[in-house]
């Protein structure tokens, strides 16, 4: 676990706590009850919490999500593109005219 908090200092990567958690057995009102998943036997809190925690990097995700808006916006304008009003469909046939 040091040796991934040292690199994620080095590289800039922002921590990100995540609360993992598991369904246990029904209770009496239909509800679940949900109950956090422990990563050690001691169930130590800081422990526990050095397990839960995701590095990231922000440069990335902020390149993930343009690439992402950039095909949903793409989509969307072949999309509207398709379906112009006030033009008449065309249908192309693939089979051979006698």
């Amino acid at each position: 676990m040091k040796q991934i908090r040292s690199y994620a200092k080095k590289t800039n990567l922002k921590p990100s706590f995540c609360c993992y958690k598991r369904w246990g057995v029904k209770k009496k009102q239909g509800h679940k009850a949900v109950i956090p998943l422990c990563f050690s036997k001691s169930g130590n809190p800081e422990i526990e919490k050095a397990y839960a925690t995701h590095y990231v990097d922000l440069g990335r995700a902020e390149q993930l999500k343009k690439e992402k808006l950039g095909k949903a916006a793409a989509k969307a304008q072949n999309e509207m593109t398709d379906k112009t009003p006030g033009m008449p469909e065309t249908k192309i046939s693939g089979g051979s005219e006698t």
